[in-house]
């Protein structure tokens, strides 16, 4: 059956004023068993009900409800979080304090109270943690620090600080 042997009760909707999903002519699918139009979303089960506003040269959607009945609730216990991602600074004796909080507040936006601890917990403890996030952005976060560049403040410098990713404990 071809779209415009459709029942009449099919109006076109222009793209203007429906934003989830272009129906037009094209995507609606009749069938001769069927006495009326279907769009895909209702091939599918997800029943799109459109009051319509008509107007002398157009048909207007004020919103799509959509038939709640079909959808399934997302609980917070269906949600799977990524695994998180500690990136440590690890220490060395060719940088300054200097260095490190000045690193901190540009790679890592942090206040320069929040990298003075850092640059005091590298070099008491030999390694700190200055982010914990997703794998890539972790990875990202290692790759700013070795590309960071030499302590202009230390002569014997001979480039960035070194800093690894490793899994953070659930």
């Amino acid at each position: 059956m071809r779209v415009d042997e459709c029942p009449a009760t099919y109006q076109p909707i222009e793209a203007n004023y429906f934003p989830l999903q272009l129906i037009s002519a094209q995507t609606v699918n009749c069938s001769p068993q069927i006495a009326q139009c279907r769009s895909p979303m209702e091939m599918q089960g997800n029943v799109i009900s459109m009051p319509t506003q008509s107007t002398s040269n157009s048909t207007q959607v004020d919103s799509p409800q959509i038939d709640s009945t079909q959808c399934e609730p997302r609980s917070a216990n269906n949600r799977k979080r990524q695994p998180r991602y500690h990136v440590i600074l690890l220490d060395d004796s060719d940088h300054s304090y200097d260095y490190v909080v000045l690193m901190m507040k540009q790679l890592f936006r942090l206040p320069i109270e929040t990298g003075f601890k850092i640059a005091k917990e590298v070099d008491q403890a030999g390694r700190a943690i200055c982010l914990t996030t997703s794998l890539e952005h972790a990875e990202l976060k290692r790759d700013q620090i070795h590309a960071f560049g030499k302590d202009e403040l230390v002569a014997q410098c001979k480039g960035s600080m070194s800093a690894m990713i490793e899994p953070a404990a659930e």
